[in-house]
């Protein structure tokens, strides 16, 4: 009886078509492996990329920090709201660092004060950081270490030793400053749009409300306020 074909060894007769096909099939394999560790590889840069990325925010500025007086003997006092941008630990330098006003509207107008029709155009314009030298250049852009803050000048209040001036604008502290005035407000209370850029971050946004009813009285932080200071 004839074995039956399970019980026959098979022989496997390799002809040069066929040990080419296997070498092309271990050469597409080795090639597919490095493109996949290569694309690995990118990935994690772009999440390390990412994790490094600087991360500026904000926070609600304090009295005797962002909030100042400064006394002058000529000019007399002043009042100062600055804000703190700060940049997160384990990040890159935060790299030409701005912050523009994006939008701004009266609340409400201050008593005896004719209401806003329209924003003053300042929509666009830069805030100036804060103790910058006189006749600086690029006054508008900061570098920001990881961990480290700057401080912005946003708006002051000036309490003027001339007695007939008694109503007192609210001054927005822009890099640009108008020959109109236009930054001078007489407002009861102003929301400003900002946003906060770097040519190495994403933009970041916040909606800062200030109040100022025009005098100074015994302590000025009774009559200047930072009402709300909250991310967009």
């Amino acid at each position: 009886m004839p074995p039956s074909i399970s019980s026959v060894p098979m022989i496997l007769i390799a002809t040069g078509s066929t040990l080419e096909w296997v070498t092309g099939l271990g050469t597409a394999a080795g090639a597919l492996a490095a493109a996949s560790a290569a694309g690995v590889a990118v990935y994690v840069a772009v999440i390390q990329v990412r994790l490094r990325r600087p991360k500026l925010t904000m926070p609600f500025p304090v009295q005797g920090r962002e909030l100042v007086n400064v006394g002058n003997i000529i000019t007399g006092e002043s009042a100062w709201i600055r804000l703190l941008i700060t940049n997160s630990s384990g990040r890159d330098t935060a790299e030409d660092v701005e912050v523009s006003i994006e939008d701004l509207r009266e609340i409400a107008p201050r008593k005896g004060a004719v209401p806003w029709t329209s924003a003053p155009a300042l929509a666009g314009t830069t805030l100036r950081w804060s103790m910058k030298e006189e006749g600086a250049t690029d006054e508008d852009r900061a570098h920001i270490a990881p961990g480290g803050q700057r401080l912005l000048d946003l708006a002051s209040v000036h309490r003027r030793r001339n007695p007939f001036k008694s109503t007192r604008p609210l001054e927005l502290l822009t890099a640009w400053r108008p020959s109109d005035d236009r930054q001078h407000l007489l407002s009861a209370e102003v929301e400003l749009d900002l946003v906060v850029t770097a040519r190495n971050a994403a933009a970041s946004r916040y909606l800062v409300c200030i109040s100022f009813d025009g005098t100074w009285g015994s302590d000025i932080w009774e009559h200047l306020r930072v009402t709300g200071l909250d991310p967009r």
